[in-house]
């Protein structure tokens, strides 16, 4: 989980360094760097809380985890789609003064060079990459808000204690020997 505090924060202040002349490569590395520390503290707060969670407590615990990760995807998903589409119009409209912003809701990025034209192709595109920029600041915020749940768990080993009998046989075809 720690790994992930630091990681995380770090992968998404770099993807919002991005801009329209960024090599694809370059991209991509920030996003598998943002994958990655993702990845790492995934399983954490299920991990943390069957060992520091009293055997009452662990199945609950768990439960509250799932409900929150299950909805907080949806509830950011849609918190920053409505942050892009509102920044997108705002953006564009800096950019690109007199451009219809209600066309670009109807088409695709692929399909912006015939409905917008060469000539305002650029300015356009500008206030796209102007409008994610401004989103993926959600999820630089979101990200450094790791370190709450980071800093306020109880720092304990995952390993048990061996006991008397682990001592004595190494697997358990030993123990069926005997």
């Amino acid at each position: 989980m720690i790994a992930t505090t630091v990681v995380a924060p770090i992968a998404a202040g770099l993807l919002t360094t991005l801009d329209l002349d960024t090599q694809l490569g370059k991209a991509l590395a920030y996003q598998g760097l943002l994958g990655f520390g993702i990845g790492l503290g995934i399983q954490g707060p299920q991990v943390a809380a069957q060992t520091v969670l009293s055997p009452r407590e662990i199945s609950i615990g768990i439960s509250l985890i799932s409900f929150a990760s299950g909805l907080g995807s949806p509830l950011f998903v849609s918190a920053s789609s409505a942050l892009f589409q509102n920044r997108l119009v705002e953006e564009v409209r800096k950019s690109a003064p007199g451009t219809n912003t209600t066309v670009l809701f109807h088409i695709g990025l692929r399909d912006i060079r015939s409905a917008i034209g060469q000539d305002r192709l650029r300015d356009v595109l500008l206030g796209y990459d102007e409008a994610v920029t401004q989103t993926l600041y959600l999820t630089v915020a979101l990200a450094c808000l790791t370190v709450v749940g980071s800093a306020g768990v109880e720092w304990r080993s995952v390993k048990k204690k061996r006991g008397k009998a682990s001592r004595y046989f190494k697997s358990m075809k030993d123990l069926a020997y005997y």
